[in-house]
């Protein structure tokens, strides 16, 4: 093809929107990926927003590709669509390439183009189950706020239907209205920042509207901020207009709160217009809506007041605001600890860290002249995995399914060794029983078989019915095998199942598999240059 591959080159070059661009490339590849755990998984990534960051993602999804270097000759050998690096003198970025003739259409754009390009491997697809999991849990949501937005607008519509003043229908549709508005208000304020917010909030202010709601003065009184007072009141309101007005009219139940209401108004726009001096797009909707109603109530036909209604708008009013507060600060506490676990994640999934504390992990005690028969994978392999377990452990089990998992996903990379829980004294233990019969079964049988021989055994962990699949060979002395995994077990004082070492030391505590699996292709670089820790 007249390339070469790139490893360090493509580790130096910072490039801008990596994650949005790699995205909308993914989709066109013909793969499906969730943007948010898209965004989360990449940009979580230490070395973000080099392409080492793009490629490790790609290889946890299991998508087969190639990062080279080229030039314009070899172009009609790729495969398309490709993400060509662009380098500028002052930044660099990815841009894609959808097909041979982009080179000649885009040529003023590509003329800037590195030599750096990443093409997928053809039918290839990038699947990852959590991607898979976060998209279901997306579109569920989604129906979610379909059905509550449709059920809101039934509801609507049927009182409306039984209203005769056009008057109160117009006040509880701007009322409907503000309670969506105000939902997004609140959103904002606790932390989601979707891209209809950014939208409408960039189109007032740079800053957005955050700049305003983080002020001293968008605090509130007794924890109730502008927005949660405003999604308080839209939603009285909005209950009054449905289940009150057949005994009140909408008019007198609000007459009073509009008017405070729209005193509050006014104090925000002095506020943002000249103490803050920035304007949030989001509080002027909310402002321009409660205008809207107070103007409609004052020109009433219907205008006057009357205590009671009052106070029956001031007691559901009290009644919602307490439930309302706590959701709010449950979901500000929730995306604030999402927040913090993507923080952690990009820690754990840096390799330098990795590597700094399973250097303080306990030596691995072995015998280098032993070969143990029990070895999966790739006995060449950078990544040397050694599992301490017992025949009749669950966790085993599920330690056994994951590591399987990656040598299928990461394949050549990792070796696994197998080390199984086997008492001397008592022969007739079940442990042993089942230890013995393990062993002499991986010894008369081809090494290509081993993983399936575990993989039965930790499926189905009954001797009798895993001997009815595999019992069917010549018994063998496995005496000295036996007694192999029982010294080891001793010298390197396993005390629980399943205990994991990587090339020869502890997995440390804060570690396990799933957190491995990030960062098995920045091993497998590392290792495979070093050689050893």
């Amino acid at each position: 093809m007249g390339v070469r591959e790139i490893n360090m080159l493509i580790e130096k070059e910072k490039t801008s929107e990596l994650w949005k661009v790699s995205y909308n490339w993914l989709k066109q590849a013909g793969s499906f990926p969730n943007k948010v755990y898209f965004r989360d998984e990449i940009t979580t990534h230490p070395d973000y927003p080099s392409l080492t960051a793009l490629t490790d993602v790609l290889e946890q999804g299991g998508m087969e590709f190639y990062a080279v270097e080229t030039d314009l000759h070899s172009i009609g050998e790729l495969n398309y669509p490709a993400l060509a690096h662009i380098k500028k003198p002052e930044h660099s970025y990815m841009y894609i390439v959808n097909s041979i003739n982009d080179w000649e259409e885009y040529r003023e754009i590509l003329s800037d183009w590195s030599g750096i390009v990443i093409f997928p491997e053809v039918n290839s697809k990038w699947e990852v189950k959590e991607n898979s999991d976060a998209a279901l849990k997306e579109r569920d949501q989604k129906i979610f706020l379909w059905i509550f937005s449709i059920i809101l607008l039934s509801l609507f519509t049927f009182r409306s239907l039984n209203i005769k003043s056009v008057e109160e229908i117009l006040i509880g549709l701007f009322g409907m209205l503000g309670l969506f508005l105000s939902v997004f208000l609140l959103s904002n304020e606790v932390g989601f920042h979707s891209r209809i917010i950014r939208q409408v909030c960039g189109a007032f202010s740079k800053s957005g509207c955050e700049n305003v709601m983080s002020n001293n003065l968008a605090r509130g009184i007794f924890g109730i901020t502008p927005a949660l007072g405003s999604l308080t009141y839209f939603t009285t309101q909005f209950v009054a207009y449905i289940f009150i007005t057949p005994n009140f009219t909408l008019i007198s139940i609000t007459i009073i709160p509009a008017c405070v209401a729209g005193i509050i108004v006014i104090g925000s726009i002095y506020a943002q217009a000249f103490i803050i001096r920035d304007w949030c797009a989001l509080c002027i909707g909310v402002g321009c809506i409660l205008s809207v109603q107070l103007l409609i109530i004052l020109n009433s036909s219907q205008l006057g007041f009357e205590p009671l209604p009052f106070f029956v708008f001031s007691a559901i009013f009290l009644v919602l605001v307490y439930p309302l507060m706590m959701l709010s600060r449950l979901f500000s506490f929730k995306i604030w600890a999402t927040t913090q676990l993507l923080e952690f994640k990009k820690w754990k999934a840096d390799t330098s860290i990795f590597l700094s504390q399973l250097q303080n992990e306990e030596l691995m005690v072995s015998d280098s002249s032993f070969r143990n028969i029990l070895i999966v994978g790739n006995t060449d392999a950078p990544i040397k995995l050694t599992i301490a377990c017992s025949p009749y452990c669950k966790p085993c089990a599920t330690a056994h399914k994951d590591i399987h998992r990656l040598i299928d996903k990461f394949p050549g990379m990792i070796e696994l060794d197998i080390k199984l829980l086997c008492p001397m004294l008592n022969t007739n233990d079940k442990f042993t029983e089942a230890t013995e019969s393990i062993l002499n079964v991986a010894s008369c049988t081809n090494p290509t078989e081993i993983a399936k021989i575990l993989t039965d055994w930790f499926e189905l962990m009954n001797l009798e019915n895993w001997l009815k699949k595999w019992g069917k060979v010549e018994l063998n002395d496995v005496s000295v095998q036996k007694k192999h995994h029982y010294i080891w077990m001793k010298e390197n004082r396993i005390t629980y199942t399943p205990t994991i070492f990587l090339n020869g030391r502890k997995m440390p505590t804060r570690y396990n598999l799933r957190d491995l699996e990030s960062l098995i292709p920045q091993l497998n670089h590392y290792l495979g240059k070093a050689g050893s820790l």
